[in-house]
């Protein structure tokens, strides 16, 4: 559980048409700090629908961190829903496993 989330940021880069569809395909590193400072590194790709962005898919990879974070390993995916107010929600499931602890 990340607890409070604080704040984060994401680099992205290497953005690309899919092969003949209309997706943008974005590479992504980032991080999520929790409240007390500690942060989760992440680096994974967002595939954004441009026709229905509820089509759109990210997959991420936790890589570590600091604090409780540090070394930690796990995997994560995001979806977009469109809203009635013209927003998109991002949400995301998956699961971190912090050092010496079992999935």
């Amino acid at each position: 559980h990340l607890g409070n989330v604080e704040g984060g940021y994401a680099n992205l880069s290497n953005c690309r048409k899919g092969d003949g569809i209309p997706f943008l395909l974005v590479d992504a590193k980032g991080q999520f700090m929790s409240a007390n400072g500690d942060i989760l590194t992440y680096e994974g790709q967002l595939r954004f629908s441009l026709m229905d962005p509820s089509l759109s898919t990210s997959e991420f990879t936790i890589t570590g961190g600091t604090g409780r974070w540090e070394n930690a390993s796990g995997y994560f995916a995001g979806y977009f829903e469109p809203l009635d107010n013209g927003t998109l929600f991002f949400g995301i499931d998956g699961y971190v496993t912090p050092p010496g602890k079992n999935k």
